[in-house]
């Protein structure tokens, strides 16, 4: 089945905007207990938290706000974001959502026409080498 883009059924997603955290628990422990004592901390044996602890790590608001007030300026209407499950840090996506188009429409089209031809143009040129070599097997 034919894919059909239009205005009416076409979302465009633009990345525009990334922004990384870095560890945030480092950040969260300097800040609460300051950089000596989680240096001294981690000599020893580390920092202990002790309470409410979830999936992912805590981030100060005031750095989401500052996050959120960058894409904003960067021109994003929505953000993603990624958990690395390596180590505790945020990607944040800023991204352009938006409708497609009438140029936008033409120009995603105009692509898949091109990439068919492309693709149609190597697979005959595949044809006619493996037809040569059919009839060099044949001789």
């Amino acid at each position: 089945m034919k894919r059909e883009f239009t205005t009416d059924n076409t979302i465009i997603v633009k990345n525009i905007f990334e922004s990384t955290t870095g560890e945030i628990d480092f950040d969260m422990y300097d800040d609460i207990l300051g950089h000596e004592k989680v240096e001294v901390a981690y000599e020893a044996n580390g920092v202990e938290t002790v309470g409410d602890f979830f999936d992912a790590k805590p981030l100060k608001i005031e750095v989401l706000k500052q996050i959120i007030a960058d894409a904003e300026k960067a021109g994003c209407n929505y953000i993603a974001i990624d958990y690395n499950c390596d180590h505790p840090d945020y990607t944040f996506y800023g991204v352009d959502i938006h409708a497609a188009t009438d140029e936008e429409i033409k120009e995603i089209n105009n692509k898949q026409k091109k990439e068919k031809e492309e693709k149609a143009k190597r697979l005959r040129e595949q044809a006619e080498r493996f037809t040569a070599e059919a009839k060099k097997l044949e001789e």
